[in-house]
């Protein structure tokens, strides 16, 4: 693969490295943000970076924002999942062709999930709906539980149940 693009930290392309050392490898040209693979490896679906923008920065709307995007390696094709004029990012497969990903579509930054559905996402719905403060780092164990940091805390989720703070305690040796 060829790019078209000039490689820097910011607009970076995606590479695969072997466990066991070797040669890198180009996986796409374009730059794709958090890209997870599916189940069986067909695809990846990642969030993109168009432009400078602060990831930190609240309700942006703009000609950067982020939208979650799906790459199907045997078709080569790139579809854009969603439509959102402001922030989609971190996107995480669920159940077969299910994607749960973060937005700012209902004000801050909440967990969505919706369904791929040939070159469209369907079903969406909101998952989370805390206020004040934005949902990051959305990740998703094999059990379908959801982890993500909101207000400076580790919350996890099964759905139907609502996020539960996760209590962590960190002890020390110091006096």
């Amino acid at each position: 693969m060829e790019s078209v693009l000039f490689p820097s930290g910011v607009l970076s392309e995606l590479y695969s490295v072997p466990v066991e050392g070797g040669r890198e490898k180009q996986i796409l040209s374009t730059p794709a943000l958090s890209a997870k693979y599916s189940a069986d490896g067909n695809s990846i679906v990642f969030y993109d970076r168009k432009g400078y923008e602060d990831d930190y920065r609240k309700h942006h709307v703009s000609s950067v924002t982020r939208d979650i995007w799906m790459y199907n390696f045997p078709e080569k094709k790139y579809t854009k999942l969603t439509e959102w004029r402001g922030e989609d990012r971190e996107p995480v497969w669920g159940n077969e062709n299910q994607v749960y990903f973060t937005s700012e579509q209902s004000g801050s930054f909440n967990v969505w999930k919706g369904t791929i559905s040939g070159d469209s996402f369907t079903n969406l719905k909101q998952v989370t709906n805390l206020d004040t403060h934005p949902v990051r780092s959305l990740s998703r164990a094999d059990n379908g539980m959801l982890c993500f940091r909101y207000d400076g805390e580790i919350y996890k989720m099964l759905e139907p149940n609502e996020p539960q703070k996760v209590n962590i305690t960190i002890r020390s040796d110091r006096r």
